[in-house]
């Protein structure tokens, strides 16, 4: 592509990473910021052989959809990807990307796949836990595709509840090059320039803490919703058994624990195997035990299983794991996703191994970024 401007290009549709998608002389063009549907010139920002990645320059024909960001610094930081446009607008695409992905990586025909139910809740100061980075002093996030601090606005990061905002306010002039800070139950945000201090969590009428540093659900609003759909897609009423598979500090384990299912959570990472145990006594659920284990690595269980949830990273399940879970033939799998792409390609093992996706639901766990989660339900066929 010899020009950096490309002129008059139409955006076709919307794609996972926050971008719209467009086609000039047989080469993908993603476009940041865009709307399905808009005509506009486009910035080369970087290019290969294959596609091009661009920026807007002038948008020639707007969306009925799109609207004023409601954040100053929206064009340059790299920390949302739809504030241009209406949330209606967000969910809606986000749906169509899911459902895309599942028949395009899944290999599932549209007529296999189940009705997408979605939940969700406020657009803005929804987030209780955040990765702040710290340049000179001064608190921000990094600006798209690079190491550039963009600094917060004057009155904080619009999808940062307020005490986080207040906390990374107090932590102007800190040392350092960034810091991990949360808020818990108590309203009051610790970071990582305290050292290592403890964030204590209600969930129902459950107490979880966890070292600041730990995993954590970082939507403070839809937590409650979150676990609610695990637990009604693990069907295990007032019993049955489970495993949950990179379970953290017991997020879901010990909900299911408390209403009367017994299991066992396994995760790789030792600090949150501790903090797991540590809530099961905390909670009285001595019907369920943490280990320290790899997902690749499981063993045979004795007995029916009647659930294995799993909430792996980005990454999803390694081909081993996939292949575990599937030998153990649990009457149903949870699966959370953070990542439709890797949702749909450990569905199509799912599939293979004789599993029906039966439910399905995006919880938009964070409104404004290109970023989706899944929690589906697979059914022995």
């Amino acid at each position: 592509m010899s020009s950096e401007l490309l002129r008059n290009v139409t955006i076709a549709k919307a794609v996972l990473g926050g971008y719209g998608l467009a086609f000039v002389e047989g080469k993908a063009v993603f476009a940041a910021d865009t709307i399905p549907g808009e005509t506009a010139d486009l910035r080369v920002v970087r290019s290969n052989s294959s596609h091009i990645f661009a920026a807007v320059e002038t948008i020639l024909a707007p969306s009925p959809h799109r609207i004023t960001p409601n954040c100053p610094r929206f064009d340059v930081c790299g920390g949302c990807d739809y504030l241009h446009m209406d949330y209606e607008t967000e969910l809606s695409i986000k749906t169509d990307i899911i459902r895309e992905t599942l028949m395009r990586i899944g290999k599932l025909p549209l007529e296999k796949l189940p009705p997408i139910e979605t939940r969700h809740s406020e657009r803005f100061g929804y987030r209780a836990i955040a990765e702040v980075k710290l340049e000179s002093g001064r608190t921000g996030l990094y600006r798209r595709e690079s190491n550039e601090l963009v600094p917060f606005p004057a009155g904080g990061c619009p999808v940062l509840c307020t005490q986080l905002a207040a906390g990374i306010a107090g932590a102007e002039g800190a040392h350092g090059k960034g810091f991990r800070i949360a808020v818990g139950s108590d309203g009051v945000p610790h970071s990582t320039l305290e050292g290592s201090p403890v964030i204590t969590e209600m969930e129902d009428d459950a107490v979880l803490e966890r070292e600041v540093r730990g995993f954590y659900q970082a939507n403070r609003l839809l937590r409650g919703a979150m676990r609610e759909t695990v637990r009604r897609y693990a069907d295990l009423g007032g019993g049955g058994s489970f495993i949950d598979i990179a379970c953290g500090v017991g997020f879901f384990s010990l909900d299911l624990a408390r209403r009367g299912a017994s299991g066992a959570g396994y995760d790789i990472d030792r600090e949150s195997i501790r903090w797991a145990r540590h809530n099961a006594r905390r909670n009285g659920a001595g019907s369920v035990r943490f280990e320290v284990k790899d997902m690749a690595r499981l063993e045979p269980v004795s007995g029916p299983l009647d659930a294995i949830i799993v909430d792996p990273p980005r990454a999803g399940l390694p081909k081993k794991a996939r292949r575990g879970i599937a030998f153990l033939e649990p009457g149903s799998i949870v699966y959370v996703s953070c990542n439709p792409a890797t949702f749909a390609r450990d569905a199509r093992d799912f599939t293979a191994a004789k599993y029906l996706l039966s439910e399905l639901t995006f919880i938009d766990m964070f409104p404004g970024t290109g970023h989706i989660e899944l929690i589906g339900q697979f059914k022995k066929a």
